[in-house]
């Protein structure tokens, strides 16, 4: 579901739903946020306006979440994977839970589009590639987190940006959730054998708390 926010007229009042709905883990949790609003509220298209939001993106969303309900109903139940989700998901505070849930759940499906942040403020992807922005929309730009989770990548004016951004709360998740494309070595460990098929996160062992991409 593409174009939630509204520009024109109504930018001043999306940003204000922006600041107040908006989630420091993200722009999918900011959206479920505004998406568990709108249903709040009755799905009107009067709220909407008054919220910035496009009404249309918003009923698009809900009949896919109708629709994937539907489906899910019909999967049988599949317990690969879903004991590391639960750990990672573990929290004595339920609201707390469910965002790490919905979190590990997204780099579960989107693994392959880690990016960490370089010196220079743009991010790079594990997988190498051209530096890309943090899309200046995301509720992310404020405080852009060291490591995130992309939806996409779009090309303005020959730059990259990184749009609907999730920020990764633990590099480590990824070897945890995904340990069949990443795996974590040390710096000595790297050293013997510099070329891998798998992507690779180092840890300096000078500075524990300064991970690396390779």
């Amino acid at each position: 579901v593409q174009g939630v926010w509204l520009g024109g007229r109504h930018q001043e009042r999306a940003a204000q739903t922006k600041h107040k709905l908006g989630a420091a883990e993200g722009d999918p949790v900011s959206l479920l946020n505004v998406f568990r609003a709108f249903e709040a509220n009755g799905g009107e298209a009067a709220w909407c306006a008054e919220a910035g939001v496009g009404v249309r993106a918003l009923r698009r969303a809900a009949e896919v979440n109708r629709q994937l309900r539907r489906q899910l109903r019909q999967v049988p139940n599949v317990d690969v994977g879903v004991e590391v989700l639960q750990q990672l998901a573990a929290a004595e505070d339920a609201d707390t839970a469910a965002v790490r849930a919905l979190s590990a759940a997204l780099v579960a499906g989107f693994f392959a589009h880690a990016a960490h942040r370089l010196p220079t403020g743009k991010y790079v992807g594990v997988h190498g590639g051209e530096p890309m922005e943090l899309d200046a929309g995301s509720v992310l730009s404020s405080d852009p987190p060291e490591w995130l989770i992309y939806h996409d990548v779009v090309e303005n004016d020959g730059a990259l940006y990184a749009r609907d951004c999730l920020a990764l709360p633990q590099p480590m998740w990824l070897v945890q959730i995904a340990p069949h494309y990443y795996h974590f070595k040390s710096h000595a460990e790297r050293q013997k054998n510099e070329k891998s098929d798998i992507q690779v996160l180092s840890q300096d062992t000078d500075r524990p708390s300064n991970w690396l991409v390779f």
